[in-house]
């Protein structure tokens, strides 16, 4: 049984890894579910088998995309089936959506860094000496594509100019950026593995209801301090202060989508309203913000009456 179980995660986990690589949107999309398959098939497992049945598939696969010339693909196998099998144990542990989102967004992040190092140390590099080289080279190649198509030789150079702003820009908040990823994929993860777990009839760890979720109160003070900050003239502190703001301000972007979340479910919305709803927010990147700050706001306006209810 477990080894039939073996094989489906192989081939599951193998189809994702090879849509990362022959399609270009759509295949960096199916990427951030890469943690699924470990999670569903590891989450009827004790620890002892999870740990060698993650072991395995991650072996497999990544001796396989060493022998087909895609010896990255080994690493996003790796952290991912590490992040599954984390995510699996946390279901097990049946922990509030807060600290499943926050162990395994530490975990992610914990395992990245590991292998940022080791890919630094392998290309004889400092971490943020090899990430600015990953930058330059994209954006080196995104410009010489530019270049096929005759551009002029000005606007080659203004090109060249924002590139290296935005490799500076990058740099500076790539901290921010990695939580906020890290976030963003344990969110997706644990929204679509309860869409297949209720399809294969596998009993899902419920988590209180999602729609009343909200940010701890404290962590209005370390915003404001974050806020007030960006105004110190010291490099250091104004680099900690914009990366915390960014970090909180997706935080409250959760709690936004919650509160969205809520009125949709209280006011019945239907279907066709609902997915043209979060296709607007997808594409108007000003409603993210709103719904950032709607978040933030809730703290003191309680705009679903939780602290009222909790009162009474």
């Amino acid at each position: 049984m477990i080894m039939r179980q073996l094989i489906a995660c192989i081939i599951w986990v193998a189809s994702m890894l090879l849509a990362t690589q022959i399609l270009p949107f759509f295949g960096s999309c199916v990427g951030l579910l890469l943690p699924l398959p470990f999670i569903y098939y590891l989450y009827k497992l004790t620890l002892g088998e999870s740990l060698w049945f993650t072991a395995v598939v991650v072996g497999v696969l990544g001796l396989a995309s060493v022998m087909a010339g895609y010896p990255g693909l080994l690493m996003i196998c790796f952290e991912f089936g590490i992040l599954g099998l984390c995510l699996s144990e946390l279901f097990k542990k049946r922990l509030s959506i807060g600290y499943t989102m926050l162990f395994g967004c530490l975990i992610m992040l914990l395992v990245g860094f590991v292998l940022l190092i080791f890919s630094s140390f392998s290309e004889n590099m400092g971490p943020l000496e090899m990430v600015r080289h990953y930058l330059k080279s994209n954006l080196e190649a995104s410009l010489e594509s530019y270049n096929t198509t005759s551009i002029s030789q000005q606007e080659a150079t203004e090109i060249q100019a924002f590139a290296k702003v935005f490799i500076d820009i990058v740099l500076r908040i790539y901290p921010a950026l990695m939580v906020i990823g890290s976030g963003f994929v344990i969110w997706v993860n644990i929204l679509f593995s309860r869409s297949v777990f209720k399809i294969k009839g596998v009993n899902y760890p419920e988590f209180y209801n999602l729609e009343r979720w909200q940010a701890p109160e404290f962590l209005v003070w370390p915003l404001i301090a974050s806020g007030f900050a960006l105004f110190f003239p010291v490099a250091v502190i104004k680099s900690i202060a914009i990366n915390s703001l960014l970090i909180l301000m997706v935080v409250y972007l959760y709690q936004g989508i919650s509160i969205l979340v809520f009125f949709i479910k209280k006011f019945n919305v239907p279907g066709w309203l609902k997915g043209f709803i979060y296709f607007f927010i997808i594409v108007q990147q000003f409603f993210l913000a709103l719904l950032a700050l709607v978040g933030l706001f809730d703290q003191w306006f309680d705009f679903r009456k939780i602290h009222k209810l909790k009162r009474a």
